[in-house]
């Protein structure tokens, strides 16, 4: 199911950053403020509707829906989003999710990573930007 959509952590109204270069659109000030400073080119500023991930979840996966995979792309609002969900209702088998920093070592590191590891996920892969987690069992 791919949802188009804004997607929060609550049901609240965000500033939608849009670039000429698509693939960083972000709600995140401080992910669009990065783009910027390296030479990306803002076209406009728009506020969005977005409703909550878990509100989300529960309108289009129906009661005692497996989800095998969850991809969270939303260039510099993961964790937020990632920590919203609700996690004993929802468990996916594989969860792919940002990692902004190459160097894997600093990646362990990470909040989202520590976790997700809590959460009894472990990373299997990651491959560019992106972290893949299986579930534990």
């Amino acid at each position: 199911i791919n949802v188009c959509a804004g997607i929060s952590d609550q049901q609240e109204t965000l500033k939608y950053h849009r670039f000429t270069q698509n693939g960083i659109n972000t709600f995140s000030e401080e992910h669009a403020r990065r783009m910027i400073e390296n030479g990306n080119v803002l076209e406009q500023i728009i506020e969005v509707e977005c409703y909550s991930v878990n509100t989300i979840l529960g309108t289009h996966v129906p009661e005692g829906q497996h989800i095998d995979v969850l991809n969270i792309d939303l260039e510099g609002f993961d964790e937020q989003i990632i920590r919203a969900i609700d996690w004993e209702k929802y468990k996916p088998t594989v969860v792919l999710t940002e990692a902004f920093v190459e160097d894997i070592e600093e990646y362990v590191s990470s909040d989202i990573h520590k976790f997700l590891v809590q959460l009894g996920y472990r990373l299997f892969s990651k491959m560019g930007l992106t972290a893949i987690y299986l579930r534990k069992n």
